[in-house]
């Protein structure tokens, strides 16, 4: 759910941005250069959002298996 909502986030930022920046009155280069810093800048947003993310699920599938292991000793004993 939280990956969906990401997205659509991301998207709406990309569709505004690309919007703005074509009916803001610039010159065709320009433009063009405003548009690849602009992708640019959203890609390493979107990066830096995935590895935060993974770090974050592999935290938690590491507590998940160290409390697998507690419970398999108790059972165990």
């Amino acid at each position: 759910m939280k990956k969906n909502s990401l997205f659509k986030t991301m998207l709406t930022f990309m569709v505004g941005a690309v919007t703005g920046m074509l009916y803001a009155p610039k010159e065709g280069e320009e433009l063009r250069e405003d548009l690849k810093k602009g992708t640019k800048k959203a890609l390493n947003k979107a990066k830096k959002v995935k590895k935060e993310e993974c770090e974050m699920i592999e935290g938690v599938a590491s507590e998940v298996k160290g409390k697998v292991k507690d419970i398999s000793k108790v059972i165990e004993d």
